[in-house]
């Protein structure tokens, strides 16, 4: 007889969290990372709006136990132009403000601890 009744389940159910809660937690983050982008949207200066427009969230993705989501804005071709956009906190912005990505992520990050974990469902990561 084993000392610890269930704790066979126990560990089973713990291996099964353990497997399925980065998934998880990747899908809050990202579900998270919307009303972040939003903001930044908002905050983006205007010339024609292509900056604007280019505001995307990528897929979450799982490296050595760490869940990443990136927000990002701009593209190739107008990259020193966007950095510039972003950056100079001397220029005379349109409809917009400089550092709309950094103030836009800075200004959520105190509540997104307690929204990440009223979104990270455990049942579903029990799976």
């Amino acid at each position: 007889m084993s000392g610890l009744q269930g704790a066979d389940e126990v560990r089973r159910n713990l291996e099964r969290l353990a497997k399925g809660i980065l998934p998880e937690a990747g899908r809050a983050l990202a579900a998270e990372a919307k009303p972040i982008e939003k903001e930044s949207r908002r905050r983006t200066p205007v010339e024609e709006g292509e900056l604007r427009d280019s505001h995307r969230i990528s897929e979450p993705k799982i490296i050595g136990g760490v869940v990443t989501v990136v927000i990002s804005a701009g593209n190739e071709s107008t990259r020193d132009k966007d950095i510039t956009v972003h950056e100079n906190m001397e220029a005379a912005h349109a409809g917009g403000q400089a550092k709309f990505m950094q103030s836009s992520t800075l200004d959520a990050a105190p509540s997104l601890p307690t929204k990440l974990g009223k979104q990270i469902n455990l049942r579903r990561a029990m799976r």
